[in-house]
Order: structure tokens, then sequence, then C-alpha cells
């Protein structure tokens, strides 16, 4: 691995130390974030409250055999603690819900770095993996699950490019400039 000098290390640490100063000036935020003035909760009268049913669902799509980091709790550890974890899960999900707060520990994730091509020596060659805990990506699932249906219902049938389900299995029908109909 090499600084931007040039001078080149094999000492472990050091490598680290260019990995991290690379990739947090990379992912410096460049532009202001805006402040929030709001003073109270989020209003989540309008919100239903997850349900058990849809926790158990998101839990069971979800992959398996994945690396347990950061707090080393998988899917599968989950999936196998049944009923008592859907319960708790569901129960703390809804409670992230109506205040609007997030665990400390979902804020964090374990960085790892897997090699693309070229110069394995240039940092630039690396793309950084951010293993996140198994608990916010199913939080995250079931959000996503929730908008999409939302969305779904909403979206007018001219909007349906890369919607689930749209135009699967059917004769392509857009036609080209020069194509000429079949009789």
């Amino acid at each position: 691995m090499s600084y931007n000098n040039g001078k080149k290390t094999t000492d472990r640490d050091e490598i680290l130390e260019i990995c991290k100063t690379f990739y947090k000036s990379l992912y410096e935020k460049t532009v202001p974030t805006p402040t929030n003035t709001r003073t109270q909760s989020p209003d989540t009268d309008d919100v239903p409250p997850f349900t058990k049913s849809e926790v158990r669902k998101c839990l069971k799509d979800m992959r398996k055999n994945k690396s347990p980091v950061p707090d080393d709790i998988t899917s599968d550890v989950l999936l196998i603690a049944g009923e008592p974890a859907l319960d708790y899960l569901t129960k703390c999900f809804n409670e992230i819900l109506k205040t609007g707060k997030i665990p400390t520990s979902w804020e964090e994730a374990r960085i790892i770095v897997i090699y693309k091509k070229g110069d394995p020596g240039d940092i630039k060659n690396y793309r950084p993996i951010s293993l996140l805990s198994h608990s916010y990506k199913l939080f995250t699932r079931l959000l996503q699950t929730r908008m999409e249906r939302i969305l779904d219902k909403n979206q007018p049938r001219e909007q349906a490019g890369f919607r689930k389900g749209m135009f699967n299995n059917r004769p392509h029908t857009h036609s080209q400039p020069g194509d000429r109909e079949v009789q």
C-alpha cells in the first residue's frame, strides 16, 4: 500500500492508517447538514405500529449466514430465538417509530475493504463495505416494505419502470425507429 507521497509500506498499522485517512477524506461531509428545529417527537398518529407478522416475514426474507457484526447477532439467531425475540423486536421497533430515536449501536459499522482490480498497492482499487447490525437491517427492511406498498399503490401505471411485478413475463412493447409491425 502506498501513501500519497508514493512511499510504500507493508506494515499492517500503516496500511490501516492509509485506509482510514483515505476513506475519511472521501466521505467527509462537504455540504452543511440542516439542523432539525423540531422540539417534539415526530407525529406518528397516522403511522400504524408494526405487527409481529410483519417482523416475522421480513426476518424470514433476510439473507442467511451473514457476518455477525458489530453486535454478534445474526438474522439466523433472531429466527432461532422464536416468538420471544419477535415480541421483543416488535416492541422495540414500535418504540423507535413512536420516538424517532434509534439505538446508538445502530450508528456503528465495521468497515472492511475488498480489492476490486488494478494495482493492489493503491487504496483507490479497493471498495469499502459497511457491516451493519442485523436488527438495524431488519428495521430498515420493515420500513422499505411499507414504503414500497404505499408507493406502488399510489403510482400511476405509466410509472412502472422499476417496480416489482410490473412488465414481468410480458413482451417488449416499445417500438424502435425502423421497426415494422407484423400482421
